[in-house]
């Protein structure tokens, strides 16, 4: 005799075969079973194999193979191009965030706090909610330029 161990997943797909078989001798075995397993119906046709075929279970058998899913070349260029313009964007707000945190240092040295507060302000405005590593840089600067408390 042999032992074959099997996964959960398995044993319940076992388990549901077993019980799709009627067969009347059967029956009064998987009666003590019923109570301890719950088994949705297959949804997909089992293939009855007669009992005492010889039957076994081969857990190193071909596996079902997933094709891969290779796109197009002009799928691709759609992609990369969506990428560029995505990139192009972030570099001009980043450059126009930088623009504004300069113009608030100059302000500051000017001594014109009010055109400082406003730089400021916008940068915070301009910077994307998504944007942690950012957002931190206009506080730190707000901080730096006597405009914010640190905590």
């Amino acid at each position: 005799m042999k032992t074959i161990l099997v996964t959960e997943a398995t044993a319940k797909a076992i388990l549901a075969l077993a019980e799709s078989l009627t067969v009347p001798s059967e029956q009064s075995v998987l009666e003590p079973l019923a109570p301890t397993v719950a088994l949705p119906v297959p949804s997909v046709p089992v293939a009855m194999i007669p009992l005492g075929s010889g039957f076994t279970l081969d857990p190193s058998g071909p596996v079902p193979v997933v094709p891969k899913v290779i796109p197009t070349p002009s799928e691709l260029a759609g992609k990369k191009a969506a990428k560029a313009a995505k990139r192009e964007f972030n570099q001009r707000l980043n450059s126009q965030i930088n623009q504004l945190l300069g113009a608030a240092t100059t302000a500051v040295t000017s001594g014109d706090s009010v055109g400082a507060a406003k730089a400021l302000t916008d940068a915070m405005e301009l910077v994307p909610s998504h944007w942690g590593g950012t957002l931190d840089r206009v506080v730190a600067k707000a901080q730096s330029l006597g405009f914010a408390k640190v905590a």
